[in-house]
């Protein structure tokens, strides 16, 4: 028999072969062995360690007497998300979920009028007080700051949230949004509804028109003018295919908003946080790190 210097690799002569076979002994090489299985293991598995889904609860609390729908969960720095008008929350579901998962604390409510929020026609629905509501719900979660993304008519009220609460909004991520003077109609404001359709998705579409008319009517000042006041740091993002709003309006926007960020996504329309919520994250998270 034959070893090596260091006594680990023996190696033996088979008597009626004679054919050479050598085997690993020594705790060292053992060690070595497994701990390289170990690694390899790890990581083989750690994609799914990183990606463990935080759960997010879903609960309701009382608002001026009226029920409101939130969806919150995990742990790090707070992010309010906005979705748009005619849409739940649902529309900003899936990024919440990943950014939960990622070390974000997310807090994501059915604006009045929308979802699981109660609805009342005696209750305003303008842009300005879905913006106090936003602020209400800040206050009611004891949160001082967060980081707000809103999509769509969601982004206009966070950008009415930034300019009647300031110190509310570290910074604003906004997703192709609406409210520009001259951005033209929107498409959904002009939205009629068949005789033939079902009686609970009738009576759910005249509501939203209800609610569109009410966001429109009180819009008591254009926008634009006011652009260039948003004190946080802002960060446009628009997706390339947007059949709603076109990424046209980009530009604008990130002409008028002081210290502004522009990115704009290939092959995404005009609800990317829902279309590719990772990829939407990846995009935005170098921002919301920075400074």
């Amino acid at each position: 028999m034959a070893s090596d210097s260091k006594g680990i690799l023996h190696c033996r002569t088979k008597a009626n072969t004679g054919k050479i076979f050598c085997f690993a002994a020594g705790l060292q090489i053992l060690q070595r062995l497994v701990l390289k299985r170990l690694l390899i293991l790890f990581y083989l598995l750690m994609p799914a360690f990183a990606l463990t889904a935080v759960p997010l609860k879903l609960y309701s609390y009382r608002d001026k007497g009226y029920s409101v729908g939130v969806l919150e969960g995990g742990r790090g720095p707070h992010v309010l998300l906005v979705h748009g008008l005619g849409v739940s929350r649902a529309s900003m579901q899936k990024l919440a979920g990943v950014m939960a998962s990622s070390g974000y604390h997310v807090i994501l409510p059915d604006i009045p009028g929308q979802g699981t929020t109660e609805r009342d026609e005696r209750r305003k629905y303008s842009v300005d007080a879905q913006a106090r509501f936003l602020k209400r719900l800040l206050d009611h979660r004891r949160i001082d700051r967060a980081f707000v993304i809103g999509n769509s008519m969601g982004g206009h009220i966070a950008v009415s949230l930034a300019l009647l609460h300031p110190q509310k909004v570290n910074k604003l991520v906004l997703i192709s949004p609406a409210g520009l003077q001259n951005g033209g109609p929107l498409p959904y404001y002009k939205l009629e509804i068949p005789e033939d359709l079902e009686e609970k998705k009738k009576k759910n579409l005249e509501w939203n028109n209800y609610v569109r008319r009410d966001i429109h009517a009180g819009m008591h000042y254009p926008i634009d003018p006011y652009l260039a006041g948003i004190q946080s740091p802002t960060l446009i993002v628009w997706g390339e295919k947007d059949e709603i709003l076109p990424v046209d309006l980009a530009p604008v926007w990130h002409r008028q908003i002081r210290a502004s960020r522009l990115i704009r996504l290939e092959n995404l329309g005009h609800m990317p946080q829902d279309e590719d919520p990772e990829l939407f994250l990846e995009q935005i998270r170098s921002f919301l790190k920075s400074g």
